[in-house]
């Protein structure tokens, strides 16, 4: 089950502490691969599960992947509206050009309004997810982005998107799009223990079959005019701290310049969180888990 229940502990210590929390997902959460006819009940029960223990733990929004496609937009659209999670697609459309599901959603927060876009790969066009999809359209995420970024840029502090378009699809994105603080991406599997810096926007993702969890945490002071990590400006510190020891007045002062244009930047904080054994199962998920496989509690 994706180490759902250690996630939920995981996610339950995150809470407790004083930094607000928000959760959310970029996409492929109920299947890695094209999903058969005979495949699909079943695939919908586990669906059905992951939602809710999402839902538990407190996801707020999550991304809609090519291969969560294969469910097809009524079984979706059940799980979205079933459910407090919201599914983000701001270039699936019906043929009519009418978002199938929420583009993106706004959370007024304090001290900052954040604005969460889902993007949507377009798909190998397979005969079996067209017919899952008929009367769909994917438009181009990138030339969607372009027209919607620049609107929204305005509404917001800060501009993430979840998307699923993979790991070069995110650096292209970054490239092509101006107005976009960070890009939550998926799709790939690419265990990324540091962020991406590209321009003025922040790459970085979750792991696959949420083995692990990305947790990305900002000091937020102001527009956000670039990033630098907490390590990197420590890292500065003790270089400075070096060269005033050796007298360096050169070299120190350069330093200190360095120091003086980084901290004008954001501050992040970025770890890749194994779900691994030394994190204990969450009780209620696991009963949830035991139900869905009909075990004896």
């Amino acid at each position: 089950m994706g180490g759902l229940s250690r996630r939920a502990t995981f996610v339950s210590r995150e809470k407790e502490g004083a930094i607000p929390v928000l959760l959310v997902d970029a996409g492929n959460i109920f299947s890695g691969k094209a999903l058969s006819e005979p495949s699909l009940e079943p695939t919908v029960r586990k669906a059905e599960l992951h939602v809710k223990a999402m839902e538990r733990m407190g996801y707020r929004a999550a991304a809609l992947g090519e291969m969560d496609l294969y469910l097809g937009p009524e079984r979706l659209r059940a799980l979205d509206e079933g459910s407090g999670i919201r599914f983000l697609s701001a270039n699936l459309t019906n043929a009519g050009g009418k978002p199938l599901f929420k583009p993106y959603l706004l959370f007024d927060t304090d001290p900052l309004k954040v604005l969460i876009l889902g993007l949507t790969p377009v798909p190998k066009r397979l005969p079996l997810l067209e017919s899952r999809m008929a009367g769909s359209l994917i438009k181009d995420p990138f030339e969607t982005a372009a027209d919607m970024v620049p609107r929204l840029r305005k509404r917001c502090d800060l501009l993430i998107v979840l998307s699923n378009l993979g790991y070069r699809g995110d650096l292209r994105l970054a490239r092509e799009v101006d107005g976009i603080d960070i890009i939550i991406g998926g799709r790939d599997r690419k265990f990324m223990r540091k962020p991406k810096i590209a321009g003025s926007t922040l790459i970085t993702s979750g792991y696959f079959q949420g083995r692990a969890v990305g947790k990305l945490t900002l000091s937020y002071d102001g527009p956000v005019r670039g990033w630098v990590s907490e390590e990197e400006l420590g890292f500065l510190d003790k270089q400075a701290d070096a060269a005033g020891e050796r007298g360096d007045q050169g070299k120190l002062e350069d330093l200190k310049t360095r120091r003086e244009a980084a901290r004008q930047l954001t501050r992040y904080r970025n770890n890749m969180v194994v779900l691994d054994p030394s994190i204990p199962d969450d009780a209620h998920i696991t009963s949830m888990i035991r139900e869905y496989r009909g075990e004896k509690q």
